[in-house]
């Protein structure tokens, strides 16, 4: 596994605790920030022409610069503490010399863990949601942004995804739902399903009934029947809600309304 230069392999995370067959267990979001940061790499230094699929004219090399350049602009956000976005021209651009893109995404790694570990979670910072406006969403986003882009990364290569644990992808699909409102929804007044949406992971605790009416979003943590259902692991749930593997797929279980799922889809790809 490579090295951080002036950082450390065991660091301080910041954690939401969850509770998991009767006690409480801790998702280590740094640790898949850096695992995922890493994976990523290999597949760059392996092929960085190599197109990504799932980001369309994207290819390995320009998906690592963007990921790269995520992790720096959270960074200033978290160091700063900024209550607005930075501007583009503040944050260091991916370089030109595309053999220096390794380079660029491991010193923008070891930039984001070295910031999230040094500074309380609960300290305010700016974040695209305008709720939970502290450093603790910070480590968490970035966990998420950085699986899903290594999962790009391994379907370019026409490999297997590498899945998350059970509770870390039913937090992601959980993330994802913060997120909808603020990412999509507020260009999309009109939005609307047309029933309701069940999403069950087989493999762990997560159930979400999705509501979306008249651009607004609604999602219960429930069992029950929607208009339309569908079931699979976490990690293929959290790769369906960003866009990332059909519903429609064989990694899927799908009843009821099938005009939902594609309505859902159509929303879900941003």
């Amino acid at each position: 596994m490579p090295q951080l230069a002036g950082s450390h392999v065991a660091y301080r995370t910041y954690r939401r605790d969850i509770v998991e067959n009767g006690s409480v267990t801790q998702l280590p979001y740094l640790e898949q920030v850096q695992a995922d940061t890493f994976a990523l790499l290999e597949i760059l230094r392996r092929d960085p022409s190599l197109p990504v699929p799932t980001c369309p004219g994207w290819d390995v090399v320009r998906l690592a610069g963007h990921v790269g350049r995520v992790h720096r602009m959270a960074a200033q956000v978290v160091q700063k503490q900024l209550a607005l976005p930075p501007g583009k021209d503040d944050i260091e651009s991916v370089p030109q010399d595309l053999h220096r893109t390794d380079e660029y995404l491991l010193r923008g790694l070891a930039r984001l863990l070295e910031t999230l570990r040094a500074t309380p979670y609960g300290l305010p910072a700016w974040n695209m949601t305008g709720e939970n406006l502290n450093v603790g969403f910070w480590s968490r986003r970035m966990a998420f942004e950085t699986s899903v882009h290594r999962g790009d990364a391994e379907l370019a290569l026409g490999g297997t995804v590498t899945p998350l644990s059970a509770a870390l992808a039913v937090d992601g699909v959980d993330e994802f739902f913060a997120l909808m409102p603020a990412r999509v929804l507020h260009t999309r007044q009109d939005a609307d399903l047309g029933g309701t949406l069940h999403l069950h992971a087989t493999d762990g605790e997560g159930e979400w009934m999705v509501h979306v009416e008249r651009g607004s979003l609604r999602v219960e943590h429930c069992h029950g029947r929607g208009d339309a259902a569908v079931r699979g692991t976490a990690s293929d749930l959290l790769l369906a809600v960003w866009g990332r593997r059909p519903m429609t797929g064989l990694h899927f279980e799908r009843f009821g309304n099938a005009a939902v799922v594609e309505a859902f889809e159509a929303l879900g790809a941003f």
